[in-house]
């Protein structure tokens, strides 16, 4: 990330943070989990477009994400994308390329998002069969896993809800572990 855009992903936070707020409850089960020293990858089901920044507004240290390369077609959202820390990910092949970026962020002892279904599913779906590169990159780095599951984040995408702020999102923090 460029120096000149350090203050980008604090502010963009932060105003999430708030404006989340004000849209949706959020319960927490086993928040102290996600405290975790060194590189570590948070790993989470993926129900809506608003998963990323939700996770990043839970996390106590800033975390770095791997997102569609489609995002990155549009100028606007590739400025906003890379400001945030997001690396562009094919979601239809191995990407090499990402994982090889993955795991250098890991050396420095970084934070790591995946969605290990490379897609969104829906609630009444259940989760989709997870991409190997998750755990791949977790055995490859010895970086520590934290799994998460998450409720409820599809309620923010109908417009109608968003301005009756009744969205119940609640998330679970499992036991940070490690592949051998």
């Amino acid at each position: 990330m460029k120096p000149n855009r350090q203050w980008f992903f604090p502010f963009c936070n932060t105003a999430f943070r708030g404006t989340l707020a004000m849209f949706a409850d959020i319960e927490v089960q086993h928040r102290e989990r996600l405290k975790v020293e060194g590189p570590v990858i948070y790993v989470s089901n993926h129900l809506a477009n608003l998963d990323p920044p939700i996770v990043a507004s839970l996390l106590p240290r800033r975390a770095l994400f791997l997102a569609k390369r489609e995002l990155f077609n549009n100028p606007l959202f590739t400025f906003l994308l890379k400001g945030w820390g997001a690396y562009p990910v094919s979601r239809y092949s191995a990407d090499l390329h990402a994982l090889r970026w993955a795991r250098a962020m890991l050396a420095h002892r970084r934070a790591v998002v995946m969605f290990p279904e490379g897609t969104r599913s829906r609630n009444l779906e259940g989760l989709k069969k997870a991409h190997i590169g998750t755990a791949l990159l977790a055995a490859q780095s010895g970086a520590t896993l934290v799994p998460m599951g998450m409720c409820g984040t599809d309620d923010l995408q109908n417009i109608l809800k968003v301005f009756m702020p009744i969205a119940k999102i609640r998330v679970s923090v499992g036991e940070p572990f490690k592949v051998s």
